[in-house]
């Protein structure tokens, strides 16, 4: 059941009290859900932002109300405040039970509130969701990048970290990781392509002197 069906139950409930004919459910400019006729709904609509600015107009010279009555012939238009603003307007008899309709009128501001508190778990729950999803495509997207590494070519490659100990010192390690992935997307591993690989490892180091003297220990090392 989505908002607007959950709203008209509310509608119908209130609307199932004696003297109550039709009722209408408003807040911030909108109504909710309604039982007047068609004709009236524009009229309704109108006033009901009328009565907002006088709720709010009272609430600024600090007055606090939670109803409003008006006459209309033979009937009375009641208004009641309910949970977060939202205004229960009510056609009904004058000649009605106040303390059953006050008890209603509560009944359907505890069902409002209920109603949002569920919309805002089931909200909070899309978007977890949501964020689980985005994290497991982000995971199985990280975890495709990775290529292993070809048997044939790991001696070659502590080899490079051997060698690049004596430039950059322990951290040579973790260098030489991070140039050999980059160089796994680009590249099919074989020794032809490992001057790719050099290169890149040639970019960590601060110096053209660095790259030369590095470049020159792999030849010798590797052959």
């Amino acid at each position: 059941m989505d908002m607007m069906d959950k709203m008209n139950q509310v509608v119908m409930n209130i609307s199932a009290l004696r003297g109550v004919h039709y009722v209408s459910l408003y807040k911030d400019g909108q109504q909710l859900a309604s039982s007047f006729p068609e004709e009236q709904q524009e009229s309704i609509v109108q006033t009901a932002e009328i009565i907002e600015q006088a709720f709010s107009a009272l609430e600024s010279i600090q007055k606090s109300h939670s109803e409003m009555y008006f006459s209309v012939k033979d009937k009375y238009l009641a208004v009641f405040r309910m949970h977060e603003s939202h205004f229960a307007i009510l056609l009904t008899e004058k000649k009605i039970n106040f303390p059953l309709i006050h008890m209603g009128i509560k009944s359907a501001s505890e069902k409002i509130r209920h109603i949002l508190e569920e919309e805002k778990k089931q909200q909070a729950l899309v978007e977890a969701q949501a964020q689980l999803q985005a994290a497991q495509a982000q995971t199985e997207s990280s975890t495709a990048l990775i290529v292993p590494t070809e048997s044939s070519i790991q001696k070659i490659l502590d080899q490079y970290s051997a060698v690049l100990t004596s430039f950059l010192g322990p951290a040579a390690h973790f260098v030489v990781d991070d140039c050999v992935d980059q160089w796994k997307q680009k590249y099919v591993q074989n020794e032809e392509n490992l001057e790719h690989l050099v290169a890149l490892i040639q970019e960590e180091l601060d110096t053209d002197d660095e790259k030369e003297r590095f470049a020159q220990q792999i030849k010798l090392i590797v052959g």
